[in-house]
């Protein structure tokens, strides 16, 4: 890998097999924590050292590296003869560039997915926490907005989430009527408020939506507040249906700790449940007729285990580069 002028081989910085300096020591910690900044921190020379500051420098000259590697780009861009040779090292240097930001992004998304497992553990974390881990409550966004785009962190469920063409977190379904500017005559219940509500446009198909509304409860939250989630997901799905033109298909999702009595209200309710590899990340699932909707229960344990084995791949060929 070269980036900044350097050459850097696996086995310049995994630093295994013999015995290693405190200088090693200290580059290979700072690689364990951010391995995106790799050859930089390979490249380190000073004399002393801590793993910090060679994660603070090395980010330093990544910021710097970016701006001159992406100005030298758009310049070659702008000539109307270009060498192909030179041509094919900015391509190279603009490709390093942007994996070592996908490594920034993939570490981000590792703090996030440790924020949402405190949810677990932490009893004083309750159901605002998740909600605004996944989006930060009273805002909307659709997908042209830029400036919005990593305002969520939908990919927690599904990656696919991210494509959304609108997406609103705990507004009512009379302000995502209004913000989609379309509206049924009925208007009823347009005051309840969905946790999060996503629009996807079918392909070629501007204006006919399939939509995901989810229902958010507290790992920790009593067993009552549980149960309600049952009836008060199906009702926002048919509030939803009721006053917004062009829904199509409706899927639904629970979030929350299925401890041992949500466990046994489910299967009352009819719910069946999905079978995991190893057994123990619970997920439920049924089909609602009445509303034409289906329906899922997810334990926020499986939605952890999912993303962190997700993110675990990206971050091994970091590592491994």
């Amino acid at each position: 890998m070269r980036v900044g002028g350097g050459q850097i081989s696996r086995k310049n910085w995994t630093l295994s097999g013999a015995p290693v300096s405190c200088g090693e020591e200290s580059k290979k910690s700072a690689i364990n924590k951010a391995p995106h900044l790799a050859s930089f921190i390979v490249n380190n020379s000073d004399s002393v050292k801590s793993a910090e500051s060679l994660i603070d420098k090395a980010s330093k000259e990544f910021a710097k590296e970016k701006v001159k590697v992406h100005k030298k780009f758009n310049k070659l861009l702008e000539e109307k003869r270009i060498d192909n040779e030179e041509f094919d090292k900015a391509v190279n240097e603009i490709s390093l560039m942007a994996a070592a930001e996908l490594g920034e992004y993939i570490l981000y998304r590792e703090t996030i997915i440790k924020a949402l497992e405190t949810s677990i553990e932490d009893y004083n974390k309750k159901e605002e926490f998740i909600h605004n881990i996944f989006m930060p409550m009273k805002t909307q966004s659709f997908n042209d907005d830029i400036d919005k785009q990593y305002l969520s962190n939908l990919w927690l469920l599904d990656d696919k989430f991210m494509t959304y063409s609108y997406v609103a977190s705990d507004k009512s379904i009379k302000q995502i009527a209004e913000a989609l500017k379309v509206s049924k005559a009925e208007k009823t219940n347009i005051l309840n408020r969905p946790d999060t509500t996503i629009l996807f446009n079918r392909k070629n198909e501007e204006h006919h939506r399939d939509a995901i509304v989810i229902e958010f409860k507290g790992a920790n939250a009593s067993k009552d507040e549980k149960n309600k989630s049952i009836t008060e997901l199906p009702n926002d799905i048919r509030f939803l249906r009721n006053n917004v033109d062009n829904i199509n298909s409706i899927w639904g999702y629970i979030i929350t700790n299925i401890d041992e009595d949500f466990d046994f209200t489910l299967m009352n309710s009819d719910f069946k449940p999905l079978f995991t590899a190893d057994g123990q990340n619970k997920s439920y699932y049924k089909y609602y007729a009445n509303i034409n909707s289906h329906i899922y229960v997810i334990d926020i344990k499986s939605i952890v285990i999912d993303a962190l084995a997700r993110n675990k791949t990206f971050l091994d060929i970091l590592k491994k580069e």
